[in-house]
């Protein structure tokens, strides 16, 4: 029973907050975004309007940032909806008309200047109400204090009988009578209606409903308020449809993008490791039959040589291991990793970065950027004929990669190859790569992968 009363005087008092909240700012959001509307709407035959509607579409989204927030407080989670090319690389996002041409036709945008109109007078009614409720709750329950002063005052006043004659020259004027009179100052409410009971008695009930019924009153005002400000600015279904359609694509291309590594694992251990074994058999069993002719010359000639393949193979399976999970990726960060990238290069590469070491990512972001980079020098040094290759990773709110080199140029994407399952990995944690390869003048790749 207490746990049930301390979680009711909890609630109630946060939504009391929210509500109470709720209406200077609505006031704020409908001066703010009613003045900037309507100047930028006047103004926007003479072009100077157009930029001043972006900037109140800005502030409206920024408003409807402010109010997802505090719905948050009383327990109503509202799913932010996508920034306008949000999901396009930063040099696919073009310049400031294109910015402006898709905040102007962004629906969540137009909602939140909605919502800012509505929100006005249903939270001018709420906090009405709000008030009420606990004015009466504390006037109420304190009625035994500030009511007895009210009930009944005795107050004097001067009454000037009528003026008598005028007194003889260097007479004194005659004392006027001061008459007190018991006027009643206030009657209370159950002196109006002549019950039997007391003011403070029927103050005291009712400040006792006010509190007994304000946890369910506050709540419902809450859930109404919530409610519509979830309606209005949550994601529309399309949108909603358009992200659940990015994830799956995301998932699709997360499967493919692991089918394709593990066949290319296994393709490069029979072609590498898996031959050398071969190979190795076949010589310990030759330098078996050495021995057993007794000659040991030719047969330590061939465990020699058994020797030299034992080191190339662990040497290509520590060359694989890197592409699976390198150490020095999980043991030292991502920067570390691309700079010994970058060192072991068979073709020389610049490699830049404005990123601290020791930096640690989410290790999807890991994964995918140092599989990219990796993958991406692998392809420089062995189709594009390149003298030299540029690295440059950076962060904002994004993990950036872009590498360039001097080659042929005239790199394509073709699914399921090469820079097709690059694609594909950096789809899977939702990034998204772009290759630009002119034949002639090289190839840039780049690669943004969002860091949350």
């Amino acid at each position: 029973m207490n746990n049930k009363i301390g979680f009711l005087l909890r609630r109630c008092l946060r939504e009391s907050l929210y509500l109470f909240v709720s209406w200077p700012l609505a006031l704020l959001y409908f001066i703010l975004t009613v003045t900037l509307i309507s100047v930028s709407s006047s103004l926007i035959v003479i072009w100077v309007g157009l930029p001043l509607l972006v900037f109140s579409l800005v502030c409206a989204a920024g408003f409807a940032a402010t109010e997802r927030g505090r719905a948050c407080m009383v327990g109503v989670g509202i799913e932010n909806p996508p920034k306008p090319g949000a999901g396009l690389p930063k040099n696919q996002r073009g310049g400031i008309w294109r910015r402006w041409r898709r905040r102007l036709s962004d629906g969540p945008s137009w909602m939140a200047v909605l919502h800012h109109f509505i929100m006005l007078p249903i939270s001018s009614i709420t906090w009405s109400i709000l008030i009420t409720w606990w004015a009466g709750a504390v006037g109420g329950l304190t009625a035994g204090i500030w009511q007895p002063f009210n009930e009944r005052l005795i107050i004097t006043e001067t009454v000037p009988m009528p003026v008598p004659p005028v007194p003889p020259i260097g007479a004194d004027p005659p004392e006027l009578p001061i008459i007190e009179v018991a006027v009643p100052r206030n009657l209370g409410l159950a002196d109006l209606l002549h019950l039997p009971i007391s003011n403070s008695m029927l103050y005291t009930l009712f400040g006792m409903f006010f509190v007994v019924t304000a946890p369910w009153v506050i709540h419902g005002m809450t859930v109404m308020q919530t409610s519509i400000t979830k309606g209005l600015l949550s994601p529309s279904k399309r949108s909603m449809e358009r992200t659940i359609a990015s994830l799956e694509q995301s998932k699709t291309a997360a499967v493919d993008a692991e089918l394709i590594s593990m066949r290319k694992l296994e393709r490069d251990l029979h072609d590498g490791p898996q031959q050398r074994l071969i190979r190795l058999g076949m010589d310990l069993s030759t330098a078996e039959r050495r021995l057993d002719t007794g000659d040991v010359e030719k047969a330590r000639g061939v465990i020699n040589e058994a020797k030299s393949h034992v080191e190339e193979t662990l040497h290509e399976l520590r060359n694989l291991s890197r592409g699976i999970a390198p150490p020095i990726l999980v043991d030292r960060g991502l920067v570390t990793a691309l700079t010994s990238l970058a060192a072991n290069s068979t073709v020389p590469v610049i490699f830049d970065t404005s990123v601290a070491e020791g930096t640690r990512l989410a290790l999807p972001v890991e994964n995918a950027v140092y599989f990219c980079a990796s993958e991406t020098l692998a392809n420089v040094a062995k189709h594009s004929g390149a003298s030299r290759a540029w690295m440059n990773f950076s962060l904002s709110d994004h993990a950036v990669l872009i590498i360039t080199d001097d080659g042929y140029g005239g790199a394509q994407i073709l699914p399921g190859h090469g820079l097709g399952g690059l694609q594909d990995r950096a789809a899977s944690v939702g990034g998204v790569l772009h290759i630009s390869s002119e034949i002639g003048k090289g190839t840039v790749v780049r690669l943004e992968v969002p860091l949350r």
